[in-house]
């Protein structure tokens, strides 16, 4: 940071405003950013070195400066500033300023909408008096020496910018140490305390010995004992807090402090590790390793305690002199002893030696030595002891002394740069000989051993199962014996794996049966090892599996001769990849080593006998052969393969892409499968050609005749979705014929197009209807194309837009007459129908000669579950080319898939939902409905049809309680159980689901003794003895979209004594549920004698007076149905006469039905064009009962509400009779 400016942040900033920040910067430079590491890197507070030192490991450069002066150029953007602050123990929120490509400055603060900046001055009265710059680092800077500092500010010897870490040395650890300054204060704080108290341990003894010991007082020692007790404890408290934070806080500044010594060392350049000798790096490694331990280590509280030892000798001497002085020579004698054993130590301890790069020898001692190598060819020796030795580069030479320590085994650690070119040797002194060589792994490394208990050398880093990796030394010199051991001969005669598994099953050829259960010791291995003559191929052909008689089955290897089986518990057919195995590696002489889902890819073997056989293939690749006899095969899942053999044969192949194999003599047999969006097909064995296959229909099964005897029967060939099962047929000499192809249907027309007029010099236009033709197959797309009769093409001046179904253009003078066109629709195999049209071109006379209104598709909206009608005008978007008043032809009420419309004249129309139906009131929130209308607009001489499309759009329903929930009695220290029925609540929408709770009516959990399992719906309650009184339980159904319905029933705490005895009276109580129900309302306990003639409390319906309908007659505005004859008497809702939900909803779209039409027939009153004869009875709402058909437009059924027939309703007693009656 720059020195001549004060710099800094009056208060840290909150984690979100700077990991806002931090986010913001690193996307303007487009640097990728992660929050969770970012928190975990950079721990608070977040102060200005924090977020300088967090914006470097994000690969930016950041620098402060000065509020700049106005008249100055401002600075690069984007700049930060920070907010004065607003309060005490809070700093201002930062403040990002960016230019953006117009010029103008975009200004950001965390938490609000970005606004814009005219200039960046206007902001200096709000902000602290200096800016933080920030850019990315340059990728071109120059490389760093090995302490960090680049080579330019080496010689510039200048200070580094702002984010920019000092040389690497101690100086690196200094900031991590301030980072955590507050809970070094913490620390010192405890250590402060500590030692003070330390002071009143030898004040208590004085006093002790003057006071006590002098006056005989045991009261006195009583309160210097307890008071030295506290002392102590305090002071043991203290320690551990200290120690702890101490250890947490260097746990914490090791993670940091590691990371950066490794990206540093990953910085440097290339050539640093080229030009400096091995040795020498390793010595510098682990010099920074010592700083480090010493810096996040427990030594760090040695020099937080060094200040009090003076704060303790000053007390000490302030006290007694003398005995201060004592003290103190004794100590100062330790040191000096200390010091000069320290030689005595080290040459006894080993010692430390590197070599030049031009290649040295090194000789260590008998003890501990490290001796590193440089680039040259360097001769090592250990001379014995636990020595560690690195070569480096080069061809390096080691040399262990075996005998040296005969005591005790040592272990020499050699350390080597692995390079191709290298040689090295190891020279082993001492009584070896090369029989006592064998290798071993310790971890990740190879140890030599020389005999069981002797020395060991390990090559650190060297790990043998690493494809590629040379070896450490290319060969073993045995100075005693002469002998020269070639190292890899050591690795050829295996190496020893402490942590391997136990020892491996063998198995070999001749073996016979051999089984391995889940549990035994095999099992434990977790390996099989087959010998000579067993090849993995074969053994994955025959893979089969059989039951193993205790409800599961084996898993069977055939790995030999006939008898030789390896069968394996736990085999699971249904899971075969994720169900239990009970070994897991296989090993073959060949060096092959299968795990065991390699094993398993290449599927199963399952055959049956010359009898008729039962098979079920696995849910992975299967071989099914049924042989002989009427054979029932199941492929399963997975993509199989079937042989039925002679006899007749069902063969189902499930999911998967499965192949059906028949062969001539094979009989009759049938084959099921779905097809789904499977690729299924048959293979014909040997002697059966294309030209022998036969086809016919048995219903909706395809017959496949391959000779005059043999036959397959594919049963629902086209299944439900219409998708064939089967689709191609393949040959043995390699021909394939798509079965498709050859059952394709033909498509059907459904219905004729009328003749057509166009005029001359005006826009001709014709919407072919959508359901003309149809394809019965699912997969087939219909191709549309207009051509003459003749099979010319349309004229010049027509055209067919096929995606949209549109035929139009604009005649002129050449073009009249009348033209015959033919529409076709073809599939994709080819196979088309047609229908025909004629097409008159009139001429415009000098008079007025009519021309065709032009009408346009109409759209509407509603959502499902709605009490209001769409309403809307289908004319409003139709024209006509005279200008002329366009009207409906033949308005009348129609009904469609959905709901029921009403048409008038003028193109009005009112369209009421149905939402009874159970598709309307099955959709659920995402889900859409249409319903299609077809109207003829006209001008009073020319026609045109139309299409109105009604989109359903469904909603979430709520669920609805449909059975009450009977209240309980529960008898203290009893158990109870009881659940809530599964009809207790629904839901109507399809796919949804219901999950339950339960609580107390008032909100509050269930009391303790009271628990509900939502999976099962059930309660288990046993009250204890302080329990009393009732309580309201509320059960809540909940489903996907979070709507609910709710019940409450009591639930009083009786005595023993309460218990009822037997049925206490005749009525909708409740008795123990019988078996295969949830409860019973007939009788039991509570219930009194029931009332003849009513059914759950209400009243049986009048029936509709007929009257009622015939007042539709009358012109006069009269109510056309008796509602309070129709409805139910209004009673006190109680548990047994309350109206459900769903009554409710029927008798309100009953009556927004009725209210609907009603409006209609006044419209219809008031318009002379319903006075049409073809009207019938006037189109009132008895003429609607009548069903009368010429009140539906072309051909759609007139709305009916009787179920005979006449102008009178049939009698039915009550709404749900109407609505049956209305469907």
């Amino acid at each position: 940071m720059s020195s001549h400016h004060d710099v800094r942040l009056t208060h840290a900033l909150s984690t979100e405003e700077a990991v806002w920040l931090l986010g913001s910067l690193a996307g303007l430079h487009r640097k990728p950013f992660d929050v969770e590491l970012l928190i975990k890197r950079f721990a608070p507070p977040w102060d200005l070195p924090t977020l300088i030192e967090a914006l470097a490991g994000l690969g930016l450069k950041a620098q402060t400066v000065p509020w700049p002066d106005p008249a100055h150029p401002p600075p690069p953007f984007p700049v930060v500033a920070f907010a004065r602050s607003t309060g005490k123990g809070s700093a201002g929120p930062p403040l990002l300023m960016a230019s953006r490509s117009d010029g103008q400055l975009g200004l950001f603060r965390p938490c609000e909408a970005p606004s814009e900046l005219d200039d960046l001055h206007t902001l200096s009265h709000e902000a602290q008096p200096w800016l933080l710059l920030c850019a990315a680092q340059d990728p071109t800077a120059p490389a760093g020496d090995e302490d960090g500092a680049t080579h330019a500010e080496a010689r510039q010897g200048g200070t580094a910018s702002p984010g920019r870490r000092p040389g690497f040395g101690f100086a690196w650890f200094i900031p991590e140490l301030l980072r955590h300054r507050r809970l070094w204060r913490d620390v010192l704080l405890a250590s402060l305390a500590i030692q003070l108290v330390g002071l009143a341990t030898p004040l208590f003894t004085q006093v002790i010995i003057d006071k006590v010991i002098a006056h005989h007082s045991v009261s006195t020692l009583w309160v210097l004992g307890v008071a030295l007790v506290v002392f102590m404890l305090f002071t043991s408290t203290m320690s551990w807090l200290r120690q702890y934070l101490v250890l947490h806080t260097g746990s914490r500044m090791d993670a940091v402090l590691g990371e950066q010594v490794m990206r540093h060392l990953l910085r440097l350049p290339l050539p640093y590790f080229e030009a400096r000798p091995t040795g020498t790096l390793v010595a510098r490694l682990q010099g920074v390793e010592t700083l480090r331990e010493f810096v996040s280590g427990a030594a760090v509280t040695l020099l937080l305690d060094l200040p009090f030892l003076f704060i303790f000798l000053a007390v000490m001497f302030w006290y007694s002199w003398v005995l201060s002085l004592v003290a103190v020579g004794l100590l100062l004698l330790i040191v000096g002893v200390s010091l000069l054993m320290v030689p005595v130590f080290r040459q006894r301890l080993g010692v430390t030696k590197y070599a030049s790069d031009d290649g040295e020898w090194l000789y260590g001692t008998a003890q501990s030595d490290r001796l590193i190598g440089g680039e040259g060819d360097d001769q090592l020796f250990g001379n014995g002891g636990h020595d560690r030795l690195a070569g480096g580069v080069g061809s390096d030479g080691y040399h262990v002394d075996a005998s040296a320590t005969p005591d005790e085994p040592a272990q020499t650690v050699i350390a080597e740069v692995w390079r191709e070119q290298d040689s090295n040797v190891l020279f082993i002194h001492g009584d070896v000989s090369g029989s006592d060589l064998w290798l071993a792994l310790e971890g990740d490394d190879l140890v030599l051993r020389m005999g069981a208990d002797g020395d060991s050398v390990r090559f650190v880093g060297f790990d043998p199962r690493v494809p590629g990796m040379p070896a450490p030394v290319e060969r073993i010199e045995l100075w005693n014996t002469d002998e020269a051991v070639q190292f890899s001969d050591l690795l050829a005669l295996g190496v020893y794996d402490p942590q391997a598994d136990p020892a491996d099953l063998v198995v070999n050829v001749g073996d016979g049966a051999v089984d391995i259960d889940i549990g035994s010791a095999a099992y434990e291995a977790g390996s099989v090892a087959f010998g000579d003559g067993i090849d993995p191929g074969d053994l994955q052909s025959q893979l089969t599996f059989e039951a193993d008689g205790r409800g599961g089955h084996w898993l069977v290897l055939n790995y030999g001769e006939p008898g030789d089986v390896l069968r394996l518990s736990g085999f699971d057919p249904e899971a075969v990849l994720d169900g239990g195995h009970a070994i897991d590696r296989f090993e073959f002489a060949n060096g092959v080593v299968l795990d065991y889902a390699t094993l398993v890819s290449e599927g199963f073997l399952v055959e049956g006998n010359a009898q008729a056989d039962t098979l079920r293939g696995t849910n992975v690749v299967d071989r099914l052969f049924g042989n002989d006899g009427g054979d029932a095969l199941d492929g399963g899942a997975g993509s199989d393969e079937l042989h039925g053999g002679r006899g007749q044969d069902q063969l189902t192949g499930g999911d998967g892409d499965d192949a059906y194999v028949f062969h001539l003599g094979d009989g009759v047999d049938s084959l099921i499968d779905s097809g789904s969006t499977d690729f299924n097909f048959i293979r014909f064995g040997a002697g059966i050609r294309p030209e022998d296959i036969r086809q016919a229909w048995d219903g909706t099964t395809l017959v496949v005749h391959y000779s005059d005897a043999d036959t397959v029967r594919i049963v629902d060939y086209r299944g439900m979705d219409g998708n064939p099962a089967i689709l191609a047929l393949v040959f043995d000499d390699g021909q394939v014929r798509s079965l498709t192809e050859e059952t394709n249907r033909a498509p059907e027309l459904t219905g004729s197009l009328p003749n057509a007029t166009a005029m001359e010099d005006a826009v001709f236009q014709m919407v072919l209807p959508t359901d003309l033709f149809r394809d019965l197959d699912a997969a087939d797309e219909l191709r549309l194309t207009i051509r003459r009769s003749d099979g010319s093409p349309l004229p010049a001046w027509l055209s067919f837009n096929a995606e949209r179904r549109i035929l139009s253009g604009r005649p002129d003078s050449d073009d009249l007459g009348v033209m015959q066109l033919v529409v076709e629709a073809r599939d994709h195999f080819g196979a088309s129908v047609s229908t025909g049209f004629s097409l008159n071109v009139l001429s415009e006379p000098t008079g007025h000669e009519n021309k065709a209104p032009v009408a346009v598709q109409d759209t509407a909206t509603l959502r499902a579950n709605t009490t209001e009608p769409a309403t809307g005008n289908v004319l409003a978007n139709d024209t006509d080319p005279d200008g002329e008043t366009l009207s409906l032809l033949r308005p009348a009420v129609q009904r469609g898939i959905l709901g029921v419309i009403g048409w008038q004249a003028d193109g009005a129309y009112t369209y009421l939902l149905n939402d009874l139906l159970p598709e309307v009131r099955a959709l659920a929130a995402g889900q859409t409905a249409t319903d299609r209308f077809v109207y003829t607009v006209t001008d009073g001489q020319a026609q045109a049809q139309g299409n109105l499309l009604i989109t359903v759009q469904g909603v979430n329903d709520a669920p609805t309680s449909q059975q009450p929930l009977g209240n309980r009695l529960v008898i203290k220290k009893e158990t109870s159980t009881w659940s809530v029925p599964a009809s207790a609540f629904t839901d109507p929408d399809q796919g949804d689901s219901l999950s339950y709770s339960a609580a107390l009516a008032g909100g509050a959990a269930l009391p303790a003794w009271m628990v509900f399992d939502a999976a099962s719906r059930s309660f288990v309650a046993k009250p204890p003895a302080s329990a009393k009184g009732e309580l309201s339980v509320k059960v809540t159904a909940t489903d996907l979209h979070g709507a609910t319905a709710s019940q409450v029933f009591q639930v009083r705490v009786g005595n023993p004594g309460d218990k009822p005895k037997g049925n206490e009276g005749l009525g909708n109580g409740e008795d123990p549920p019988p078996p295969g129900h949830d409860t019973d309302f007939n009788d039991g306990p509570g219930t009194g004698p029931g009332n003849p003639g009513t059914s759950e409390g209400r009243h049986a319906q009048p029936a509709v007076p007929v009257e009622a309908l015939q007042t539709a007659m009358n012109p006069a505005p009269v109510e056309l149905v008796d509602w309070a004859a129709w409805d139910t008497p209004q009673e006190p809702a109680t548990a047994s006469n309350a109206p459900t939900s769903g009554d409710v909803d029927i008798e309100h779209h009953w009556q927004q039905l009725l209210a609907t039409l009603q409006q209609l027939d006044a419209q219809r009153s008031a318009n002379d064009f319903w006075s049409d004869p073809n009207q019938s009875a006037g189109f009132g709402l008895t003429g609607l009962a009548a069903g009368d058909s010429q009140v539906g437009l072309s051909g759609a059924s007139a709305v009916g509400l009787t179920a005979g027939s006449g102008t009178h309703l049939t009698s039915f007693s009550g709404l749900k009779e109407g609505l049956a009656s209305l469907a």
